[in-house]
Formats: structure tokens, C-alpha cells, sequence
């Protein structure tokens, strides 16, 4: 099988995983989803890692700065933007 073939292939299985963040923020009680949009929302005052810190101190750990920061710009899966 030639490379072209199996990326045809892989196109057309569609598959992507789901955002991590998108999913936790389906996931949180309405006050804790509307905090983290918030500060989602003011990368001025919330850095990446502030953010992550905080997940992690609520136990949500296996979000990373680098998953924040392509959710904020819309690279993630879910196209946030």
C-alpha cells in the first residue's frame, strides 16, 4: 500500500478525539464551568498555566497548559474559537 492510500484511508475514518477541556467543561457543575469559560475568556488576566494549576488543585490534572492554550486559540478538536 502506498503512503497515499493510507492517508486516504485515515481521512476517511473521520475520528477525532474530543477536546479534554471541552469535555471537563461538559462535565463540571454549572458555577465551576462558568468560572473556567471566564477565564478562558481573559487570557490577559488567566495565564495558560494559572489555569492549569487551578484545574489540577480541584483534581483535574491531566489538563496541561498546552491543551488550554490550543483550546484558547481554536487548534483543539472542538475548534473552540
Amino acid at each position: 500500500m502506498a503512503l497515499g492510500d493510507a492517508l486516504n484511508n485515515e481521512a476517511a475514518r473521520r475520528y477525532r478525539m474530543r477536546c479534554a477541556l471541552a469535555v471537563l467543561l461538559e462535565r463540571l457543575g454549572d458555577d465551576d464551568a462558568t468560572a473556567l469559560r471566564d477565564a478562558l475568556g481573559q487570557p490577559q488576566a488567566f495565564t495558560n498555566g494559572q489555569i492549569e494549576r487551578a484545574l489540577a488543585a480541584e483534581g483535574h490534572g491531566h489538563i496541561k497548559s498546552y491543551t488550554i492554550m490550543r483550546h484558547r486559540n481554536g487548534s483543539c478538536s472542538c475548534g473552540s474559537r
